[in-house]
This record gives structure tokens, C-alpha cells and sequence, in this order.
């Protein structure tokens, strides 16, 4: 709701203390989630590489865990981010990947 209203920075206070106790509670998918809308909000702030340092650890943690939805969101974002900043060949690995990810998780989208 934060982020509609254009409030990033408190919204990304929130984020940071929720990531803060998934991470104090050895939560790694509730981590993941708050590190992914972090990067959402430094990425629409226009910090796409601390964007990408965010998403980067969303996609470890998700390989470490198992996780191939938050694998393939995590490499969807990449993607678009490194679009936007005209990395296309960069951006067009990690959507296939994305893709595959996708498809062996059964998402159609």
C-alpha cells in the first residue's frame, strides 16, 4: 500500500524489519520475499544495482532452498532490470532461464 501511495522509503523501512525477523526466525522464503520487495523499490527509486545486489540474494537463497517460484521471479526481475539498462543479451539469458524455470514449475505465464 505504501509503494501505490509513493511512499518508498517508508515502505522500505517495513521491508527492512521484516527482513530483519524472517531472518531472525530462520524464515528463508519470508527473506526472499522482503529482499525482492526491496529491490522492487530501489529499482523503481532508480538504484538498479542495489536492485540487482537484492535479487541476486533472493535467487540464492531460493537455489539453496529448493524454491523454483521464487528462483523464477527472482531471474524475471534480473531480466527486466537488466533490460532497462540495455544489458539485452544479459537480460535475455536469464529470462530463458526464467522461462524454464517456469515451465518445469507448471506456471504459464
Amino acid at each position: 500500500m505504501l509503494q501505490a501511495l509513493g511512499k518508498l522509503s517508508e515502505a522500505m523501512t517495513l521491508f527492512q524489519q521484516q527482513e530483519e525477523l524472517a531472518r531472525n526466525m530462520g524464515d528463508n522464503r519470508a527473506t526472499a520475499a522482503s529482499l525482492a520487495e526491496q529491490a522492487l523499490i530501489l529499482w523503481r527509486s532508480g538504484n538498479a544495482a542495489k536492485a540487482l545486489d537484492r535479487l541476486y540474494e533472493v535467487e540464492r537463497i531460493s537455489r539453496a532452498e529448493g524454491d523454483r517460484l521464487w528462483t523464477s521471479v527472482s531471474l524475471g526481475h534480473q531480466s527486466s532490470i537488466l533490460t532497462d539498462l540495455g544489458r539485452l543479451g544479459d537480460a535475455m539469458v536469464l529470462l530463458k532461464r526464467q522461462e524454464r524455470f517456469s515451465r518445469d514449475f507448471g506456471d504459464k505465464h
